[in-house]
């Protein structure tokens, strides 16, 4: 078959030589073999009929690419295989953090938004100092909770210190048995 001299040049034979062996890298790297086979085959079947490398590495990129779809790029953001229960509790988190930061800025500039009308109205501010005194019952019930399970911890450690001295206490009254039961036999 006659082809168009342009296939014939030797730097577009190379640089066709250059696209394909991208395009092989390519396949091998995202583990797509039967797009690889598909590539051989169709540049197989091109080189049979047309006997120019250039034209056949075109064919069989057409043929992988374009014909089967090995070439098409997908996306995997994360976020947009989240189901609307992650995304909900994202915003909730998203919310959460947003008003305790707000509540840690209000802490600090408490008095001068206290003399301000408009957003900060008389019940923001309320419910402001509500979820702020909220907030401190909290932090303290964790500070307790964290004391507690640190008494927990020293408490578990004599106890365990208590079961290794049993067990040696045991170990020791097993051994003097033993010693009362070999005389015995010996008498």
């Amino acid at each position: 078959m006659k082809v168009p001299k342009i296939f014939n040049n030797e730097v577009v034979h190379y640089a066709l030589i250059f696209l394909a062996v991208l395009n092989v890298v390519g396949y091998v790297a995202a583990k797509a073999y039967e797009c690889l086979l598909l590539f051989g085959v169709g540049y197989y079947a091109a080189n049979t009929y047309i006997k120019n490398v250039g034209v056949s590495i075109l064919a069989a990129l057409f043929l992988s690419n374009f014909v089967f779809g090995c070439g098409r790029v997908t996306e995997s953001f994360i976020e947009n295989m989240k189901g609307s229960r992650e995304h909900m509790s994202d915003a909730k988190m998203s919310a959460q953090k947003a008003a305790f930061s707000l509540m840690e800025s209000l802490g600090k500039n408490k008095e001068k938004i206290k003399n301000k009308e408009g957003f900060f109205g008389r019940r923001t501010i309320e419910a402001m100092e509500n979820a702020e005194e909220g907030t401190e019952e909290v932090m303290a019930a964790v500070k307790d909770i964290s004391t507690a399970a640190e008494k927990g911890g020293a408490a578990l450690e004599k106890v365990a210190e208590a079961e290794k001295e049993l067990d040696a206490d045991d170990d020791a009254k097993d051994v003097d048995d033993d010693k009362k039961k070999d005389e015995e036999k010996k008498d």
